[in-house]
């Protein structure tokens, strides 16, 4: 009877005992080999397992435990990375300041503790400082350890070869560029991007689309997404040097109907409706850009055509956040109408709402409209239908809308419903 290897007994997700886990260069698995050094192999499965299960407390007690008993100089390099990337700035969570320098104390607890252990960083353990940095709104940071990267480019690590930036590097100092409201600087890390060899992906296309939009560049943002996702062979005509009083964007015109422009126009629609197969396709994300871009301008029009000709175009289906900015913008520039009918959109396709949601119809009509009896409803809607929370700021503002008018009943009364729905540890 044949036996099966012990191995093949142990769980899929599970690290074998005693081992050091091994990154390579092409490939982004894990191999393992037996661990040859002195460190307590009850100590490093805790980190490991903690690690495993995404639990940030756990690593950091796990490591300082390593720490306290002296045997982080004996802990491979690879422990050293798992652990630093554990800490992190999550996507759609709001983070305090104090958070945000916990994170980044044990972030610098651990890197220090790794040079100090004779490891030198791979690239990736740099790119995930990038990106925490940027997030945390931090660009002095960023440019120290991109300069330190940069620095580092004919040396090797110890297991990813020649320690130069990827895409990754370069995608991640553009992001962080525009999240500490640095927007120009990403067209001067794209060229170093181009300089250095590497090509930009869809990540950098979107990026850049956003930075354009930020810089009120629509004309720019509209560029780049045909570059990216528009068929070669149809490029969209040049169109006339855009003056002060006109719309300088190839999606729409502000003062001069489609009509008066049909090659632009219709060279954007063939291109829209029919894309090359083997052209990339655009995201979600990178509409919101578009959307942001053409929104941040006032430009509705060119908001029309992005969500009615465009998406539909494409075969892109909108999803939440696509849906929350196209009813910002249209909030924003006083078409509530056209929000309702994408919020209708939106609850036809099967997604709930967010308080982000209706935040934005709340903003127009509360403080735009000045109609706080139909923002008061719109908090009741969000409760009883959606099982929503209105945030206390959508109190607060309501409460002040009602006493700017003397009405100081209903700002009692609303007062009081707040108060009594808010959960009893918040009181």
């Amino acid at each position: 009877m044949l036996r099966r290897p012990f191995t093949m007994l142990l769980p899929k997700a599970r690290i074998p005992i005693n081992t050091v886990a091994v990154r390579h260069a092409h490939t982004a698995n894990l191999q393992y080999r037996p661990l040859k050094i002195a460190v307590n192999p009850k100590m490093t499965r805790s980190l490991r397992d903690a690690v495993r299960r995404h639990n940030a407390g756990a690593v950091w007690s796990a490591y300082t435990a390593l720490h306290d008993n002296n045997q982080l100089n004996n802990l491979p390099a690879e422990y050293h990375s798992m652990a630093l990337h554990s800490f992190r700035i999550k996507k759609l969570v709001a983070y305090g300041p104090e958070e945000i320098e916990a994170i980044k104390e044990r972030l610098l607890f651990v890197w220090n503790n790794m040079h100090a252990a004779g490891h030198q960083p791979d690239v990736r353990d740099y790119n995930h400082l990038i990106d925490f940095f940027g997030r945390a709104n931090d660009w002095e940071s960023c440019a120290k350890y991109w300069e330190e990267l940069e620095g580092r480019r004919s040396s090797s690590s110890l297991w990813s070869g020649a320690l130069v930036p990827n895409v990754y590097s370069y995608n991640l100092l553009m992001r962080a560029a525009i999240m500490t409201n640095r927007s120009e600087q990403v067209f001067v890390i794209l060229n170093k991007m181009k300089s250095a060899g590497i090509q930009p992906n869809g990540f950098t296309y979107d990026t850049m689309i956003e930075a354009h939009g930020r810089l009120g560049n629509v004309r720019g943002a509209d560029r780049a997404f045909q570059e990216r996702y528009g068929p070669k062979e149809k490029q969209a005509a040049p169109s006339p040097p855009p003056k002060k009083s006109r719309f300088a964007s190839l999606l729409s015109s502000y003062s001069t109907p489609p009509a008066a422009n049909p090659d632009v126009l219709g060279t954007l629609v063939r291109e829209t409706t029919a894309p090359e197969s083997k052209k990339p396709r655009p995201s979600t994300h990178t509409f919101v850009a578009l959307i942001d871009a053409h929104g941040r301008q006032g430009y509705v029009r060119g908001l029309d055509y992005i969500y009615n000709t465009m998406l539909p175009g494409y075969k892109v289906k909108p999803d939440l956040e696509l849906y929350n900015t196209m009813i910002r913008w249209y909030c924003e520039h006083r078409n509530v109408d056209k929000a309702r009918r994408v919020f209708f959109d939106l609850e036809r396709s099967g997604l709930k709402p967010s308080v982000v949601t209706f935040n934005y119809i709340f903003r127009h009509e509360a403080l735009r409209e000045r109609n706080p009896r139909t923002a008061e409803t719109l908090l009741e809607l969000m409760n009883k239908m959606y099982d929503l929370r209105p945030l206390e700021s959508m109190y607060r503002a309501l409460i002040k809308s009602y006493n700017k008018r003397n009405k100081e009943e209903d700002a009692d009364r609303l007062f009081r419903e707040y108060i009594s729905a808010k959960e009893p540890s918040q009181r």
